[in-house]
């Protein structure tokens, strides 16, 4: 078993997005603003806003070993034409542990209801086994979070419920 992995996810998000879920966003992957006390409706809020948020649990890692992001921008396609917003996600978390990569996924089941994303959006990956193999695929589809176990199966099952 591996010593090492890695927990990706590239998402582009609604551009309808609820001022709940910026201010929610921007506290717990960019650090930015009080600890929201609104929080969205889904069972990743049950019990309040999660024990860690990236920004504290990594700011002790080298520059350029982790990412968590929100992003805006006004500059894609379509938005100068419209004036909307078009929001994002980009997260690339390290772990020791298949347990630590797992436990992101009930973040990421909430991330998916509010995505604009179909399809492939990240992976979990064996970092020490010398090819970076993904064990884990990760999907969008209906706005939810669907995973693919790899080698060899390509069957997708839901998400919800998984954690390490």
């Amino acid at each position: 078993m591996s010593n090492y992995y890695t927990f990706t996810l590239n998402l582009k998000l609604k551009r309808n997005l609820t001022y709940t879920d910026i201010t929610v966003l921007e506290y717990i992957l960019n650090g930015e603003g009080a600890p929201p006390t609104d929080l969205p409706d889904h069972n990743f809020f049950d019990n309040g806003l999660p024990k860690h948020v990236y920004w504290k649990s990594y700011k002790d890692f080298s520059v350029g070993s982790w990412r968590s992001e929100f992003w805006k921008s006004v500059y894609s396609p379509g938005c100068i034409a419209d004036g909307e917003m078009n929001y994002g996600v980009n997260i690339h978390l390290p772990s020791t542990k298949m347990e630590g990569a797992l436990s992101e996924l009930p973040f990421a089941c909430w991330l998916a209801t509010i995505s604009a994303s179909i399809g492939y959006v990240g992976a979990i990956t064996c970092e020490d086994d010398g090819v970076g193999m993904p064990l884990l695929l990760m999907f969008v589809s209906d706005g939810q979070l669907k995973i693919s176990s790899l080698p060899g199966n390509l069957e997708m099952d839901s998400a919800e419920g998984i954690s390490g």
